[in-house]
């Protein structure tokens, strides 16, 4: 009976030399906090889009066990384990916005130090006419 336990527990034991491989994940989000504030934009119908349109192996909407996407705090979390293009997202993005005509007022900006993107408003500032007619005026 003391053979039988020692034989559970070496079977349980892994086999020297080797090593049991990390999964790795890469994770990229796109923060869409302001316009979804304003009412401009619905990431419900931006998540959808993104899940039928990302390629994996040359086919649009084949997510499977390689991509997963999830929503949290208005912002789109994409996570592979493959690796890929942090710019397709971005693509992604673009695409989404030109086809919804939001592409005049919102831009996509990289955030520093981390693997996502943010939407933003262009700054859009008039001409200086208030310092035209003083100007003329000297």
């Amino acid at each position: 009976m003391v053979r039988k336990g020692v034989e559970a527990q070496s079977s349980a034991r892994k086999a020297k030399g080797v090593k049991q491989q990390r999964k790795i994940t890469y994770k990229y989000f796109v923060d869409t906090d302001i316009p979804v504030k304003d009412g401009i934009f619905n990431l419900d119908n931006f998540a959808d889009y993104v899940s039928k349109k990302y390629k994996v192996d040359n086919k649009a909407g084949n997510l499977g066990d390689v991509v997963t996407l999830y929503k949290s705090q208005n912002k789109l979390h994409v996570n592979t384990t493959q690796k890929i293009s942090q710019r397709y997202l971005k693509y992604l993005t673009k695409k989404y916005l030109k086809k919804q005509e939001l592409r005049d007022w919102l831009h996509v900006v990289s955030t520093p130090k981390k693997r996502g993107y943010e939407l933003r408003y262009f700054n859009i500032t008039q001409g200086n006419d208030e310092e035209a007619p003083a100007a003329e005026s000297q």
